[in-house]
Order: C-alpha cells, then sequence, then structure tokens
C-alpha cells in the first residue's frame, strides 16, 4: 500500500495525529523505564541468600548482669535449645542476613589502600556451628575452630586473627588468585593488614537488601557480649514446630535476660524487600493503566477518522478497495502515527532515565529494553486500532456514499 496519500490525510490533521504520537512517546518513555524498574526489583527480590530460609529463625537475647554472667547465661540458653528435639544447629550472631540492623567495616589488602565503597563488607559474628546453622556452603578453606572464637564486646576493636569471607569479596579483594591464605585488614586502621582468610563460603548477602555490595560479607570468630541474636536452623519441615518449642524453654528458664523477638528468615527477607514488592506493584499498575489509557485515544481517534471519513470510505468501495484494504490504510496509518512517537519516545525515555540516574542514583536504561517498550506500543496501536478500521470496511458502500 502507498504511504503517499496517508502521510498528506495526516499533514491534513496534524493536531490530532500529533497528539496521539505524543501520547505515544509518553506512553513509550515510562514503560521503558518502568518495566526496567520491575525486571530490577524482581530480580532483587529472588536473589538468593545463600542460608537454609525455611528453617531458620532468631531469637534475641538480652542478659543482664556482669560480663562473666552474662556469658554463663547465653552459653546456658545456647546448650538448651541445642538440645532441643528437631534443632538442627544454633549460635550466637550479633546480627542475621536480611535482618535490617548489623555491622560493616572497609576491607583493606595492603595492594590498594583505597577504601571505597566496593571494598564494603557486612561483619558476621559466628562461632564453630554458624556456617551450618546458617546453611553456608564452604567453597574453600576450613571452618573456625571452637578455640578460635572468642567474646566481644561492643567498644573492642574488632581484630580476629582469623576470616571467612564470601566469594564475591574474595573475588573483589583477589580477582586473579585463590583468597585462601591470604591477609586482609579489617580493622579500620589504614595499612594494618592482620587478618588471615582461613575459608571462603559461596555466599551470605548482608543485612540490608538495598545496599550495593549485597554477597560481600565477613564472618568473623567472635561472640557478643551483652546482647546477642540465637539464631537456629530446624530439621527441615520442623521450623515451626521448633520456634515454639524454642520459645517455650527460653520463657522456663527465664532468668537473667530478657527474651524479645522471634523473627524467622522468612519474615525477615520479606520485611527487606517489601518496599521493591510494592514498587514492582505500583510500576505495573501504572504501566497496564497508561497502556489501557493509550489504546482508548487510539480507539477514540480511530473512531473519529472514520466518521469523518464516512464519504471517501464509500467512495473507495465503490471504485473496488476491499475490505482488507481498508483496514490495512487504517492500520498503516496507525503505524505511521506510532513509529513517529517511537522515535520521539526513545529520546524521551533517555531523558527521563539520565534524569533519574542523576537525581536518584538510579541505574542506566539498558538499550534493549526500548525495542521491548516499542514493539509493546507498536502491537498496542495496531489492535486498538482493528475494531475501528473492521467497523469502516464493513460499512456499504452504498451508503457510505450517501453520507454527506
Amino acid at each position: 500500500m502507498r504511504t503517499g496519500p496517508i502521510v498528506s490525510s495526516l499533514l491534513r490533521h496534524k493536531v490530532s495525529a500529533g497528539l496521539v504520537a505524543a501520547q505515544i512517546a509518553l506512553t513509550l518513555a515510562i514503560i521503558a523505564n518502568a518495566l526496567f524498574v520491575v525486571v530490577d526489583r524482581t530480580t532483587m527480590i529472588n536473589r538468593p541468600s545463600g542460608v537454609a530460609e525455611a528453617d531458620v529463625f532468631s531469637v534475641g537475647l538480652s542478659p543482664i548482669g556482669t560480663p562473666e554472667e552474662s556469658h554463663a547465661i547465653l552459653l546456658a540458653d545456647l546448650d538448651l535449645v541445642r538440645g532441643l528435639p528437631g534443632v538442627a544447629n544454633a549460635y550466637l550472631a550479633n546480627s542475621m542476613p536480611l535482618s535490617g540492623g548489623g555491622w560493616s567495616t572497609g576491607v583493606t589488602t595492603g595492594v590498594e589502600e583505597q577504601r571505597n565503597r566496593d571494598r564494603m563488607s557486612a561483619i558476621y559474628m559466628v562461632d564453630e556451628n554458624g556456617i551450618d546453622t546458617l546453611g553456608l556452603t564452604l567453597v574453600a578453606g576450613r571452618n573456625f575452630e571452637a578455640s578460635e572464637v572468642l567474646w566481644h564486646t561492643r567498644i573492642d576493636r574488632l581484630d580476629p586473627d582469623s576470616v571467612i569471607i564470601t566469594a564475591a569479596l574474595a573475588k573483589r579483594l583477589f580477582p586473579d588468585s585463590d583468597a585462601v591464605g591470604k591477609m586482609i585488614g579489617i580493622s579500620g586502621t589504614e595499612g594494618e593488614i592482620k587478618q588471615r582468610v582461613i575459608g571462603v563460603v559461596d555466599r551470605v548477602v548482608t543485612p540490608w537488601a538495598g545496599w550495593g555490595q549485597h554477597e560481600q560479607s565477613t564472618l568473623v570468630p567472635r561472640r557478643l557480649e551483652g546482647g546477642a541474636q540465637l539464631a537456629v536452623r530446624a530439621a527441615p519441615g520442623r521450623r515451626a514446630e521448633v520456634l515454639k518449642a524454642v520459645e517455650e524453654a527460653l520463657w522456663k528458664r527465664s532468668t537473667g535476660r530478657v527474651v524479645e523477638g522471634v523473627r524467622t528468615f522468612t519474615d525477615m527477607r520479606d520485611e527487606q524487600y517489601r518496599n521493591a514488592s510494592a514498587l514492582v506493584v505500583v510500576m505495573l499498575t501504572i504501566t497496564l493503566c497508561l497502556l489501557a489509557v493509550t489504546a482508548l485515544g487510539i480507539v477514540g481517534q480511530a473512531s473519529f477518522w472514520v466518521t469523518q471519513r464516512t464519504r471517501q470510505i464509500g467512495v473507495r468501495r465503490a471504485l473496488g478497495a476491499t475490505r482488507g484494504q481498508i483496514v490495512r490504510y487504517f492500520q498503516t496509518e496507525n503505524a505511521l502515527i506510532t513509529c513517529t512517537g517511537i522515535v520521539i519516545g526513545a529520546v524521551l525515555a533517555y531523558v527521563v532515565n539520565y534524569a533519574l540516574a542523576n537525581q536518584l542514583g538510579a541505574d542506566r536504561l539498558p538499550w534493549f529494553y526500548l525495542p521491548i517498550g516499542a514493539l509493546v506500543v507498536f502491537a498496542l496501536g495496531q489492535i486498538a486500532v482493528f475494531a475501528p478500521a473492521r467497523r469502516a470496511a464493513s460499512v456499504p458502500p452504498a451508503v457510505a456514499t450517501r453520507s454527506a
């Protein structure tokens, strides 16, 4: 079909065609960025934690008394819980993955003393049972030994002799060699390299879901004095039963400390990703509403033009134009308008993304989201115009010709 007459017709209706093209451009700019956000947040929500999520929970413990009394109370609680039926393992933690609160530090290697964000690490205090309790996978080196685990107060300098790090942090620090046996510094003092890496775990996410270095974590052989979280892993499928038994056992032995909130790892994960999940719902809702409004705009514009061109359609039908040709005419017309809007929308999409990246620190929009958005918008236009085009093609030539 020749597009020359169609272009001439559109130029005679510049305002209405321009408004539809502008609507399509705005739709493309918004849905390209919205789809990018949806995919990005969905990927973040679904990323693995490294933890045996279905079986792990924690209980807050706040002992009362001297340090010696606190140590005895916490260790007695730990022994009590480990001995309960259905408990696979337990340890005293300073923080839990995806708990929303914890410790972090910069890490140095002595080769490059720049302490920047890509060398930040979460700090998890564990004993020799910590890796097993969380369900982590040790991929290199060894675990801590009981003799290496010491008590740590909140005013102590974090200065262990040995550490275990995640594979992500190992790759960041030692991209060209094995991390096991290497020396790093986590004390916070520039140039102080005193910690030997004795092991590498496959993965354990940080306490903060939105942290850029979400898999850069360091395990240290310490127990936190004066208050801790009792991390517990139940036997598979028995978390609810074990959680209840642990609460009851700790409350019965309630001397010398306060038992605080119980949280399953699933609850921690849901809470950390709640905002991301809400954003996905909002973006999808906006996208669907915008597509619906755009579709209605195209239908309205096409229906108006069908009404305005009744005589023209009748003449074409009388001269031998088939119904298929009439339908293709309106679809071609819509395609030209849509393509114009897509070109404008592609530029607008990058302008919007550039502003978001500069003002809010958002990531750059990958190029392939624009073709995807363009295909969605183009298909929407063709679907939306199909019904008015069919209605135009179904008008009998004689009736159309009599219409003034």
